[in-house]
């Protein structure tokens, strides 16, 4: 079943990395309709795939959705920077005397 789904590649490559092969009966009714968007309340007993019948949808929709990081810095650019209270020392500004 899990081939017949259009999930993305690296979704595939992640199904595929863990031999899952043959869906569980939670899994065929609900990860086609959470793929359509269905809200879904599933109860079954424990080792059934209740947990993957909803990750897979959920990691296909992050893994759909388009990116909303704009980089406005070369790759490699630092976007935070971290510093305990021993080793930060507040930087002058240029214009400052000493």
């Amino acid at each position: 079943m899990f081939e017949e789904l259009q999930l993305d590649r690296h979704l595939r490559l992640g199904i595929d990395a863990l031999a899952l092969t043959e869906a569980t009966e939670v899994q065929k009714l609900a990860i086609p309709a959470a793929l359509q968007g269905a809200d879904l309340l599933v109860s079954a007993e424990t080792g059934s795939g209740k947990t993957l019948a909803y990750l897979i949808p959920l990691a296909q929709k992050i893994l759909a959705a388009p990116s909303t990081r704009r980089r406005a810095d070369p790759p490699g650019t630092p976007r935070c920077r971290s510093r305990s209270p021993e080793t930060f020392r507040p930087e002058r500004p240029s214009n400052a005397r000493a």
